[in-house]
């Protein structure tokens, strides 16, 4: 595994991501998809405008892909077999910021990233993590908050029908089958392989 690209700050300067676990509080046994969608849509609108983005990140057998979208597009791309769930999942979080970093100036600054891996977010949520993801999205979160941009980060359960939660479901599949990139040796070479762009 690569080494660690550490914040240019210590950990006590680093902003602390904008975390919502709202929809934990709803008991995921005995609460049905209608209900999870509609405190998920009150959450949305409490950030009237804000761009939704979604990634997720999928490992069957020793195949390994994830995905992000960025309000309309979608983007998919296959990952080293020996990749973990969790690095999956934390790429897609780390590509999707990257991209938003590269975006033109849009009518909106405020981005919500919805993961269903809670793993992922603990992870983000803890300025002092090790691990190298965790530490390219902390590099990142200041210079995007400088813009000035708003990263929300929200917890969304998988298989609820928060439809852009299952789309992005299927695009992290879907890249789990691409064919694998010759030289994907490590956790930051990977093949892009876009799913859909509209």
């Amino acid at each position: 595994m690569p080494s660690p690209i550490f914040p240019s700050c210590p950990p006590w300067a680093i902003p602390v991501p904008e975390i919502s676990l709202n929809l934990l509080a709803l008991p995921k046994k005995t609460t049905n998809a209608t209900i999870y969608r509609t405190h998920f849509l009150e959450i949305l609108n409490s950030f009237p405008n804000a761009v939704l983005c979604f990634t997720d990140g999928s490992k069957f057998k020793n195949k390994v892909g994830f995905g992000y979208s960025i309000g309309d597009k979608t983007f998919s791309l296959r990952h080293r077999n020996s990749a973990s769930i969790l690095t999956a999942e934390l790429q897609a979080i780390f590509q999707c910021l990257e991209t938003v970093l590269s975006l033109p100036l849009l009518h909106s600054r405020s981005f919500l990233i919805c993961s269903n891996s809670l793993s992922s977010l603990s992870a983000i949520s803890n300025t002092s993590s090790t691990h190298p993801l965790v530490n390219r999205i902390h590099t990142l979160l200041p210079t995007l908050i400088s813009i000035p941009f708003r990263i929300t980060f929200i917890w969304v359960p998988n298989h609820r029908d928060i439809r852009g939660n299952e789309n992005i479901d299927a695009a992290a599949k879907s890249a789990a089958h691409f064919p694998p990139h010759p030289t994907s040796h490590s956790s930051y070479k990977i093949r892009p392989h876009p799913f859909h762009s509209s």
